[in-house]
């Protein structure tokens, strides 16, 4: 078993008490975050995956840790800008499975992260199969 928490000390009776904690079982719990860039060869029409990250964990703001050197990834394969993407019609494709009944795949983007989305050209699509 892997426990992760985050302690905080009780301000009034010097307790301490557990805000948040992710506990993990080896075996009992299935979890995988796929983020993926994908787009179409403007020369072939083929689709063509510029970037691939896959992950056997996931948090709330962890998802952001992979979108960017994801797209940054994407960018230096393909012209080394992100506006040079827009001619591929990228797509930023992020799955989630897990069979854990009570996570909650929830997530939030910064304004850099949407800015550089938008630079892209990028869709976003989100699947979470939980």
């Amino acid at each position: 078993m892997v426990m992760h928490r985050r302690v905080q000390r009780n301000a009034t009776d010097d307790s301490l008490a557990v805000i948040s904690g992710v506990m993990s079982y080896l075996g009992a719990r299935f979890m995988r975050l796929i983020v993926e860039l994908n787009g179409v060869d403007p020369t072939t029409g083929e689709d063509v995956c510029l970037s691939k990250c896959e992950a056997g964990e996931y948090g709330h703001d962890f998802l952001l840790h992979k979108i960017n050197p994801v797209l940054d990834e994407g960018a230096a394969r393909y012209g080394g800008r992100l506006d040079s993407l827009r001619a591929l019609h990228v797509e930023l494709a992020v799955s989630i499975s897990s069979d854990d009944e009570s996570f909650r795949p929830a997530f939030s983007l910064d304004a850099r992260t949407i800015s550089k989305l938008s630079a892209a050209g990028a869709a976003f699509d989100f699947d979470p199969y939980v």
